[in-house]
């Protein structure tokens, strides 16, 4: 037990959070491909524990939306899962509402630019046609079946 807490202990200072990002978090589990969870290490367990975090600049197929949406939810989902939890190091830059505090979306998640291993993780969803752009405006109708029609043969 007190190797435990010297690794993570260790881990922490090695890896320091700054004002506007955390830094090295462990990544918990994908809702979608656009919300993840994941603890935040050297955090207070009521905010670092299970925090909810939605991703910044994109936004991916709903999970209760048409054949073709739903379908490529699960890709989205399955995407983000394999990359963030064989990644060695996840950091979270936190978006910063006009008085420079973090920023939450209307359902209270944490709004925030996931990145590993040097990629961005909206980029990859983009790059992948399974998000498109997205900054919180009121949102469009996409043709998820031609965005992902490589995925639904």
């Amino acid at each position: 037990m007190i190797f435990f807490w010297f690794m993570l202990s260790a881990m922490a200072e090695s890896c320091p959070h700054g004002s506007d990002r955390f830094n090295c978090v462990q990544f918990v589990r994908a809702i979608d491909g656009d919300t993840i969870v994941i603890d935040i290490p050297g955090v207070h367990s009521y905010f670092g524990s299970k925090a909810e975090v939605r991703l910044y600049g994109v936004d991916t197929p709903e999970k209760k939306g048409g054949d073709c949406e739903v379908k490529l939810s699960r890709l989205a989902t399955k995407l983000v899962e394999s990359e963030l939890k064989s990644a060695k190091r996840i950091d979270v830059q936190l978006i910063a509402n006009s008085k420079g505090k973090m920023r939450r979306e209307k359902f209270g998640r944490i709004l925030a630019k996931i990145s590993y291993e040097g990629k961005s993780l909206s980029e990859v969803l983009l790059k992948n046609n399974l998000a498109v752009e997205y900054h919180g405006e009121k949102k469009k109708k996409i043709d998820w079946c031609g965005l992902g029609k490589k995925y639904l043969k």
